[in-house]
């Protein structure tokens, strides 16, 4: 994190070594993300929520570079640049409290699948009914 750099400037390995370990759980989200958001997904919604997943993926993903951006080339120095990305996980947690525990959110799809399905046999009963 950025706002240990300023702190020990003698000790440059420790940048290095968060450098790698930054490396390695950004390797790690990725796929868990989009893993753990096809898990979640009800089934019959997937256009609408993928849809929803690449707006909040590409389409607010350009905010943090920009003011990172903006603050550098006002000659803001780099560590507040990068102090205010912390800004970005603080709403994340925010939202992160107001979620429902994993096995709420299983429960829940799992739910809304049972409903789809019971759609389902209701719709193709009533077609079959209309052929007859």
């Amino acid at each position: 994190n950025f706002i240990m750099f300023p702190l020990i400037p003698k000790l440059k390995i420790l940048v290095y070594l968060a450098a790698v370990l930054w490396g390695l759980m950004l390797g790690w989200f990725y796929p868990t993300e989009l893993q753990l958001f096809a898990t979640l997904m009800p089934k019959g919604q997937e256009a609408e929520l993928a849809g929803f997943y690449l707006y909040c993926t590409q389409v607010l993903g350009w905010l943090p570079p920009l003011v990172f951006t903006i603050m550098n080339e006002n000659d803001v120095e780099l560590y507040w640049g990068g102090v205010h990305l912390n800004l970005y996980f603080f709403i994340a947690l925010i939202f992160f409290f107001f979620f429902p525990s994993w096995e709420q959110c299983i429960a829940i799809t799992e739910a809304e699948n049972m409903i789809v399905k019971g759609r389902g046999r209701v719709e193709s009963s009533s077609d079959d009914d209309g052929d007859a």
